[in-house]
């Protein structure tokens, strides 16, 4: 089962191997992915790609990634902020979380 099928997930994080590492478990997952490094990769993303969730590193401050919460205006994403101390298999397991109460 891959309860994250055609999810659009957005991860933003300049750790690149962390980064990885959480997108490779949303795949598994069955999350279609996006990876942005910096806040301005993050709004081309964005406004390419409609992320339904978006995952923040703990590198991105809040002020960088409003503003990609606000390109996509009338359908807002969930924003899950990865704490660098967290799993890659626990971001995956909130991102489910949180994509699932998002639309309760």
């Amino acid at each position: 089962m891959r309860p994250l099928y055609g999810v659009r997930i957005l991860v933003m994080d300049r750790s690149l191997r962390r980064a990885r590492a959480a997108c490779r478990c949303l795949e598994i997952w069955g999350a279609t992915v996006s990876l942005a490094g910096t806040a301005t990769a993050a709004c081309a993303a964005a406004l390419a790609f409609r992320p339904e969730v978006i995952v923040s590193g703990a590198g991105f401050a809040s002020a960088e990634w409003h503003p990609v919460v606000r390109l996509l205006g009338d359908a807002p994403p969930a924003v899950l902020v990865w704490k660098e101390t967290a799993r890659a298999e626990d971001v995956a397991d909130l991102a489910l979380r949180l994509y699932a109460g998002s639309r309760d």
